[in-house]
Parts: structure tokens; C-alpha cells; sequence
């Protein structure tokens, strides 16, 4: 499905932002306390899975020197699998990480109240693919993406998570949404990782399968699958709600609001970079080098707007609505539920 490249002209934060490191004061602190480091600049900490689309902003931010007109000197972490999120922020002493919004919510819910510094993604990135040879109808056919997923009934469905987690039961919410009664698909969990997906679809274990990028431009590119919908490019009331968040400790970030702030601005200067198409021989061997991406994939990932719904920002009112959205889709409970400034570490 072709999409096109948005240039987004630099705005003022509509969030105040927060989280990340910095002691005050004349003495250096700890790498760990979030302190002076060699260069001069406030050293960060960023927690991050290795190899994920999600990293680019920051990945940017660093390699064209955004973090460091902030006065920011940043450290990335890999993230490992044997934790939570939450769990690694803290073993690993790293100031700041991404979650979702339902992450957030549960945190809360679980007494954590983490916060918030800034948004990082406004949809999220759910592609349904079939194998290239598949009979099944997409939106680029002409189909409505109702029409689409209403033709998955009595088809096997490979996902990312097993049933039961806070992502299914999103799925199963957009599937009812459509029409889809979510008892009469069938689901397999053939995980996020795109071998596994590939050999699903090659082998016909399942008719279609969720992915995200960059597993969807991988198989696109090896004529593997076909993409039969993109959610973001639906009226789906679940694909409009806010997805991915950059959180830190709660009282780390209120004693450091002036360092959250740089953070943030950073990585919304190095997300506008993103979404100016001139920029795009810069950001391909970027992307080549971090994600592990052979050129035409990377190519790809651009050229399908991957990257238009980043952004720092998110409105009260979005906020809001994302919070009744989750709520309904049975992915968090009704209370206790943060009030957005409760949530935001500094919001206006």
C-alpha cells in the first residue's frame, strides 16, 4: 500500500515533557543519578530493545547531534526479555524507556505510578499480512478494512502475543469493531519476530498474520505476504488511540524537570528530522546500521510513512480519550486511572 512522506513544520510542545537525569549543584554525580559525564553534558541513560523501528527518533537524536545541543551526553541500554520494563529500568539504572500507554495505566493500577515525559507514538503500527498468493481481499483492492478482517472468520490468525495478554484482547477489540465475532478465528502464536513469521506464511500455517514494522517491509520486499490492512490508515475507534509513551522514574523526573525537557525537545527535533523527506539519505544508513536492515527494506519503511505518527505531543483531551479507549477495549481496569496531570511529570 503506497503511502507518502508528511513534512511536518517545527510546532511548540503542546505537553510539557519529563524524564531524564541531572544532580544539581557544583559537584559531578554518578553516571547512575543521572550526573556530569566526561563531555561536559548531562548524561542519560535510554533503555531500548536493540534492532526495533521504535528507536529511531533517539537513534537520530544522537547521531545528528540533537541530544548534544540539548546539553545532553546519552547512553543507550539494550533491553532484555527476562524482565518488565519497568523492572529493567530500575536493575539496569537507565533514566528513561518506552511502553505503551496501557503499560503506563497498569502501573498505576499496580501502585508503580511511573509518569510520563513525553509521547513518542500516536497509533499503533498493526499490519494484517496474507501470503502473496492468498485469495483474501485488501483495503488497497478497494475493500473496506471492515470488509477485511470480517473475511479472517474461520481463518487461523498468527499474532504476536498469546491469547489472554492486554495486545490480544486490542485485537479482538478492533476484530468486534469490524463486525468479527473473535471466538470463530482461530490463533496462533507465531510471535513478532519476522523467520517466524515468514515460515508461517511460506508454510501455510496460518491465512494471515499481525505484524509491525519492520517485519512488514521485510516481507513485502522478499514477496512473502501481501499487506491487506494498515491500521493507521483506518476510522478504526482502536488505531486512533495513542500508543507508545517514554517514561522514567516518577520523583527522578520531578527533580530534574529542566533535563526531561532538553530530552524531550530532543527527540522531538530529531522526529521532525524524520518526517522531512529531504532528509532521507541521511536517515538510510542510519536505519541500515541500527535495525540491521538491508537498503531496500529500510527504504521501504520510509517510503511507508512508518514514521508519520511519531510525535512527543498529546493533547488533555487525546489523553483522555485514550484512557476510554483502553478502558473499553478491556485492556485496563475502569480505576484508579491517572488524571493527565498526574500522569505528565510537568504537564500544562
Amino acid at each position: 500500500m503506497a503511502r507518502h512522506w508528511k513534512k511536518v513544520a517545527s510546532f511548540a510542545a503542546a505537553v510539557t515533557l519529563a524524564a531524564v537525569t541531572a544532580a544539581c549543584g557544583s559537584d559531578a554525580a554518578s553516571d547512575d543519578d543521572g550526573g556530569t559525564s566526561v563531555d561536559g553534558g548531562t548524561s542519560v541513560k535510554l533503555m531500548m530493545f536493540p534492532n526495533q523501528a521504535l528507536r529511531l527518533p533517539a537513534v537520530v537524536a544522537q547521531e545528528q547531534g540533537m541530544f548534544k545541543d540539548e546539553g545532553l551526553s546519552v547512553e543507550f541500554v539494550d533491553q532484555g526479555a527476562s524482565l518488565g520494563a519497568y523492572q529493567l529500568l530500575d536493575a539496569t539504572g537507565s533514566h528513561f524507556t518506552q511502553v505503551s500507554a496501557a503499560s503506563v495505566l497498569e502501573s498505576w493500577q499496580a501502585g508503580a505510578k511511573y509518569k510520563v515525559a513525553c509521547w513518542q507514538q500516536s497509533r499503533q503500527l498493526v499490519s494484517v499480512m496474507a501470503p502473496a498468493d492468498t485469495d483474501l481481499e485488501s483495503v488497497e483492492d478497494g475493500a473496506d478494512w471492515r470488509d477485511v478482517l470480517r473475511q479472517l472468520e474461520g481463518k487461523v490468525l498468527g499474532t504476536p502475543q498469546p491469547e489472554g495478554t492486554g495486545f490480544h484482547k486490542g485485537i479482538e477489540t478492533l476484530l468486534t469493531e469490524a463486525g468479527v465475532d473473535p471466538s470463530k478465528v482461530t490463533y496462533v502464536n507465531i510471535g513478532a519476530a519476522t523467520p517466524q513469521i515468514d515460515a508461517a506464511l511460506k508454510n501455510g500455517q496460518v491465512d494471515a498474520a499481525i505484524t509491525f514494522p519492520t517485519s512488514t517491509q521485510y516481507l513485502k520486499d522478499n514477496g512473502t505476504a501481501t499487506e491487506l490492512m494498515y491500521l493507521p490508515e483506518t476510522d478504526s475507534e482502536y488505531g486512533a488511540l495513542y500508543f507508545a509513551t517514554w517514561v522514567g522514574q516518577p520523583k527522578w523526573m520531578e527533580d530534574n524537570p529542566e533535563t526531561v525537557e532538553a530530552f524531550c525537545d530532543a527527540v522531538q527535533t530529531a522526529t521532525e528530522f524524520i518526517h522531512d523527506e529531504s532528509n532521507a539519505d541521511t536517515l538510510m544508513p542510519i536505519m541500515m546500521e541500527d535495525m540491521s536492515l538491508p537498503e531496500s527494506v529500510a527504504k521501504r519503511v520510509l517510503e511507508d510513512g512508518v514514521y508519520d505518527t511519531f510525535t512527543t505531543e498529546i493533547t488533555k483531551q487525546q489523553w483522555n480519550q485514550t484512557v476510554q479507549g483502553l478502558i473499553k477495549a478491556g485492556l485496563v481496569k475502569p480505576s484508579p486511572v491517572p488524571s493527565y496531570e498526574e500522569l505528565f511529570a510537568s504537564a500544562k
